[in-house]
């Protein structure tokens, strides 16, 4: 009986000291793209992810603090000293997730090497290492190197390719005085999983891409902007997350990856690339995106209704009419919204289709407003439109709305 209970407690004890840490049981990455041109530097994204066995709630970190580029035969071609991590906050034992995303810059030093090697494929890996236990997890992601029928024409350039407007470029040349026979021809953006839409959760980490098809060579300067609730739902207002410039070698097409996108706030988003240089300048069409809460779960009620005060039905309104409505508890902000038609979608964020020829934000110690010159310029003379107000919620959620009024435009 005793020696059965002695048994017993060293299995146990043998048990918990297996499984008393988290350990890292696999790790994979995904590259987009997973080619780069012969005659450019390259860019890619690469989400990574580890899968790690955690024996009880915890606050868990996976790391991984070099990359490095190989050949297919595993000779090192460069060190990218860059740490990239996760840490979460787990509620109970399992398996978990961990994903990370790395936005790298491939220079045109290595892409060459591996020509004078007669390569055209090459390799990129992170050691991936738990926190608690020191388990580790390698992965590595494949890359080819795609030929171009204007490769042989490409002018000479430094070892990256590239200037930053981050970093110090040849002091002796301004870097857009190479502009003038580069063309861009083409722009498409897609996030990372290819789509053109995309819904994630709150603190997410992801990203898009952009193919850009281009004659020529020279400068490209380029800016991401991303337009953030409450904007979206009326008159988008975008601003800058990242602006690049980048030498572009002759003819051809470039990927480049945006940084991380804003995703704290619920809501819809959008996001669009913008070409300043060369000239003249061109914007993308623009991604749509929803963020929501972990927790979110659908609305089935709809949101209050709002008492409008001013234009009356069917008003002919000028640019001196007030509009003017009743506030309600909980609003953080106002948003005027003007319609072309009255057949409008329900009050779902993310099937707001289509959207308002124009709209006013409005701060929510204020429910008067007169239209402006540039709202305005989206109405057309001797036209009906429809009106009506919506009240947001410090997250982007609509949490009142008024009916739709038809006014005339004089």
């Amino acid at each position: 009986m005793m020696k059965a209970y002695f048994t017993f407690i060293s299995l146990a004890l043998v048990l918990f000291s297996t499984t008393s840490h988290a350990t890292i049981t696999s790790a994979t990455g995904n590259n987009i793209p997973a080619s780069v041109q012969v005659n450019t530097p390259g860019s890619s994204t690469i989400n990574w992810q580890v899968i790690k066995t955690v024996p009880r709630a915890n606050t868990v970190k996976v790391f991984s603090s070099l990359g490095i580029f190989k050949t297919p035969s595993g000779q090192v071609l460069q060190r990218v000293s860059a740490e990239i991590v996760n840490t979460l906050t787990i509620p109970a034992g399992g398996d978990y997730t961990f994903s990370m995303r790395e936005s790298l810059q491939i220079p045109l030093a290595i892409i060459r090497e591996l020509q004078n090697q007669g390569e055209n494929v090459f390799f990129y890996e992170r050691t991936f290492s738990n926190s608690e236990d020191g388990s580790q997890k390698t992965a590595v992601v494949r890359f080819s190197i795609q030929s171009t029928d204007s490769a042989s024409s490409a002018p000479a350039t430094n070892a990256s390719g590239s200037v930053s407007n981050n970093t110090n470029a040849n002091q002796n040349t301004s870097p857009l005085s190479n502009t003038s026979h580069l063309r861009i021809n083409r722009t498409q953006l897609r996030f990372d999983n290819e789509r053109r839409s995309v819904i994630v959760d709150t603190e997410t980490e992801f990203g898009a891409y952009a193919v850009i098809n281009y004659t020529g060579s020279g400068v490209i300067s380029y800016t991401w902007e991303v337009a953030t609730p409450p904007s979206t739902m009326g008159q988008p207002n975008f601003r800058p997350i990242e602006t690049h410039l980048q030498h572009l070698l002759a003819g051809g097409k470039i990927t480049i990856s945006s940084p991380s996108l804003p995703s704290r706030q619920t809501g819809e988003y959008l996001l669009r690339l913008k070409i300043t240089q060369p000239s003249p300048g061109i914007t993308s069409d623009e991604l749509r995106y929803s963020v929501k809460s972990n927790t979110q779960n659908v609305m089935t009620t709809e949101p209050d209704l709002m008492n409008v005060q001013h234009p009356p039905l069917n008003a002919l309104i000028s640019p001196q009419t007030e509009f003017r409505w009743l506030p309600i508890p909980g609003a953080t902000a106002y948003q005027l919204e003007i319609y072309d038609s009255p057949q409008i979608s329900n009050y779902l964020v993310s099937n707001l289709y289509p959207r308002p020829v124009t709209g006013v934000i409005i701060p929510a110690n204020k429910t008067t407003v007169i239209l402006g010159n540039a709202s305005w310029a989206h109405l057309k003379i001797g036209q009906s439109y429809y009106w009506r107000v919506i009240a947001l919620s410090d997250d982007g959620r609509i949490v009142g709305q008024s009916k739709l009024f038809e006014i005339q435009t004089p």
